[in-house]
């Protein structure tokens, strides 16, 4: 039995790395997005910019999973990726034709498990820490992002990109495509226009039947058969559901029910636990400082919760880890993303 920790793995969206999925059970959630890098470790607490891998919930949780670590209970390769950020690790572990015994995040289980065993995982209620506290915010999406598309002072013909751009939100077809994948990929379009899931007997979604690479995994077949991931537009109509009959895709979930399903299991509580940075764009010279800060910065982050993780050895070096921290300029890239955040709300 194992818990898949997936060290440093992330994800457009979040993380995949379990260590950070547990900061919120400690006391204080720590906050890592592939997709988002440079604001790393940042929070809004009470309305301010906090690095939170500095809080005592953060070296709690490295002693937790020492514990783990102790008694053989994370994957005996969890350190694997810490130089990578891709959830393929975490992917290639759970994609199997055999059930495993243990614990995995998953963004969603249509996604990554194989069809032949999907139904042999249970999903699990979150967990609450000692402080009372629960959960992690994964998603730093929330269904939008401004930093997609930019125009540079460069660019020789900006009426070109502004037209290509236009064009790949204005065409439905191509903004799902964009979004999920080329047909052929997750979807094959049907003589009634809708892009559709090949279902098997079960109900099951089976994936890349024009791509044999892709067979059954539902991520690998969208990342490898979308050209990019740029300025798209998806919107309700454009799903065919009894709402919706005339949209353009199948949907995958019960659409109507959704919402009072997440408000069962604790949305708008999450929701009011935790508060993240939002993607916000920086001034030129302030994203090329945070870009150099973050490369020394999130390393010795990385680089702590691996010794912690295998020695133990946190009250020991917190103080050092701390002040390598600063050293490193953690109170300037607080300074740097609270100004920017005071601009954006006009403050």
């Amino acid at each position: 039995m194992a818990t898949i920790f997936g060290a440093g793995s992330s994800d457009t969206f979040g993380s995949y790395d379990m260590f950070y999925r547990f900061t919120g059970a400690f006391g204080c959630e720590d906050t890592v997005c592939g997709g988002y890098e440079n604001a790393n470790h940042l929070r809004l607490i009470d309305g301010k910019v906090t690095y939170t891998a500095i809080d005592p919930a953060f070296g709690e949780t490295a002693k937790y999973f020492h514990t783990l670590y102790e008694e053989g209970l994370l994957n005996v390769d969890c350190f694997e990726p810490m130089t990578g950020s891709s959830t393929n690790y975490t992917n290639n572990e759970i994609a199997q034709d055999i059930a495993k015994i243990g614990v995995m995040g998953v963004w969603s289980d249509m996604s990554i498990i194989n069809n032949a065993v999907r139904h042999e995982y249970v999903p699990i209620p979150q967990l609450q820490g000692e402080a009372g506290t629960t959960g992690n915010a994964l998603n730093y999406s929330e269904l939008q992002d401004a930093c997609d598309t930019a125009i540079t002072m460069d660019c020789e013909f900006p009426e070109i990109i502004a037209a290509f751009t236009e064009y790949m939100i204005s065409d439905p077809m191509l903004s799902v495509q964009s979004n999920w994948g080329a047909i052929g990929g997750n979807y094959y379009l049907a003589d009634d226009g809708v892009m559709r899931f090949h279902l098997d007997e079960n109900g099951d979604i089976i994936t890349g039947t024009e791509w044999g690479d892709f067979k059954n995994n539902f991520g690998q077949a969208r990342e490898n058969t979308t050209t990019c991931r740029g300025s798209m537009i998806v919107l309700n109509e454009y799903y065919n559901t009894p709402e919706q009959p005339n949209g353009i895709v199948e949907y995958t979930y019960d659409a109507a029910n959704l919402l009072a399903f997440q408000r069962v299991n604790g949305k708008e509580h999450d929701l009011e636990q935790y508060d993240t940075i939002p993607k916000i764009m920086l001034l030129n010279e302030e994203q090329q400082e945070i870009s150099r800060l973050v490369e020394v910065t999130n390393p010795i982050v990385k680089k702590y919760v691996q010794q912690w993780v295998v020695n133990g050895d946190v009250d020991a070096t917190w103080d050092a880890y701390v002040a390598e921290l600063k050293g490193a300029g953690i109170d300037r890239i607080v300074e740097i993303y609270q100004v920017a955040l005071d601009r954006i709300n006009g403050k």
